[in-house]
């Protein structure tokens, strides 16, 4: 009789920590998908959308019980729909299409238009109609501009409003092309139109019609009860702080309230645990305050440091000479007339080697300067204050490295 091997198979405990194992992962992959994208669509990802509605009712639950946030799942229509709702007002991450910059005032005012022609269209719309809705709209706005499609700035702020639109879902072309309307005014295309998604686009927790100021929109009391009662100001202070933990790159205690910052000290442990098992954050803790970092830089919209952009190149530098700055006590506000002067000599240094044509000048200073402090405070690494700018604390975490060859990518360390 000859002898035979087998495979040893898993035990059932083994296998049942596997399978645990796995679906944590699985629903981590869905909440940080919603956190990216709050509009997420089948079309786009059906992987992700699969796992969101295995876990709908976990992911609602947790979003409602930690931030405040409601989750809709529209399983046959193929959407989900995060509304999200900022902990404070931030115009550092406004809509933007690829490469342009964010939308501006009027773009803003544009969408806005669109979606109230929107909500009285059919379910198909031409471009050509749109338009006149929006004019006729804008014209019965008291404080808004009327729409003007004979100038091609008009038409091309109402274009990026509609392919924003079209990206999310909300408008489907089905003929035409909308683009061309953008550079002469006789385009025309079809849209399809996702009612149900319109309908769900508004994340503000009080309609318009209820609100008497853009301030109103925010008004979270017809969702929870924030009272001046002790459960009531917990409640506030913990959708604040996690609010900001997720959409922040780094939260620090002297922004905020008392009651917050006691919160976060007495919930801290509670607080990194939750980020660093439900949505895979890196949790660095110091004194001065704490930063979730997502290390497979996935849930941001931005990265920084990150990709062959002089911006965020001459960032990284001006970042250094700060630090240097205030480790060598020559202040710790610095006017901006002394930040030109010091990009000046950024560009002498690496304006021919590593920055792009649009900044290789002395002359280009002032510009590169203001684009490098934008995107230096979105990330909460400087503050603008009367009389210029201040480093924060973890402005320090960036240094860069020696400058290869030409056209090289700047790298960093932390």
């Amino acid at each position: 009789m000859s002898a035979t091997t087998q495979e040893p198979h898993s035990s059932p405990s083994k296998l049942a920590q596997e399978l645990r194992d796995s679906e944590r992962e699985d629903f981590r992959g869905a909440l940080r998908h919603l956190l990216a994208r709050p509009i997420a669509r089948e079309v786009d990802d059906p992987s992700a959308f699969a796992s969101i509605v295995r876990h709908r009712k976990r992911l609602a639950d947790w979003f409602r019980l930690t931030v405040g946030w409601t989750l809709f799942v529209e399983r046959h229509r193929g959407f989900a729909r995060l509304r999200k709702i900022p902990a404070r007002i931030d115009a550092s991450h406004g809509l933007r299409l690829d490469t342009k910059p964010a939308f501006d005032r009027r773009r803003y005012t544009l969408l806005a238009l669109a979606l109230a022609a929107l909500s009285d269209s059919p379910t198909q719309v031409s471009l050509v109609r749109l338009v006149e809705f929006i004019e006729e709209l804008s014209v019965d706005e008291e404080g808004i501009e009327p729409y003007d499609a004979t100038q091609r700035r008009e038409r091309r702020a109402l274009v990026d409003a509609l392919q924003w639109l079209t990206r999310v879902g909300v408008l489907t072309e089905r003929d035409g092309d909308t683009t061309a309307y953008a550079r002469g005014n006789e385009g025309d295309a079809l849209f399809d139109v996702d009612e149900r998604l319109l309908g769900q686009l508004l994340a503000a927790p009080k309609p318009p019609s209820l609100a008497g100021s853009p301030e109103e929109l925010l008004d979270e009391a017809i969702l929870y009860s924030y009272s001046d009662t002790d459960e009531g100001e917990k409640l506030r202070a913990r959708h604040h702080v996690t609010r900001r933990l997720l959409d922040e790159p780094v939260l620090y205690v002297d922004e905020l309230s008392e009651r917050q910052a006691d919160w976060l000290l007495r919930s801290l442990a509670r607080v990194t645990t939750s980020l660093e098992r439900d949505v895979g954050f890196c949790v660095e803790r110091r004194r001065e305050g704490i930063a979730a970092i997502d290390r497979a830089a996935e849930v941001s919209d931005t990265l920084f440091p990150h990709g062959g952009s002089t911006i965020k190149h001459a960032a990284l530098l001006l970042a250094e000479l700060l630090s240097a700055w205030v480790r060598e006590g020559r202040g710790v506000v610095f006017p901006e007339p002394e930040l030109i002067t010091a990009v000046e000599a950024l560009i002498d240094d690496y304006g021919e080697r590593c920055f792009s044509r649009e900044f290789r000048t002395r002359a280009d200073a002032p510009m590169l300067t203001a684009q490098v402090l934008e995107l230096l405070s979105a990330f909460n690494l400087v503050q603008r204050e009367d009389e210029g700018w201040r480093p924060r604390p973890a402005i320090a975490r960036f240094a860069p490295e020696a400058p290869g060859a030409l056209g090289s990518r700047p790298q960093t360390h932390t």
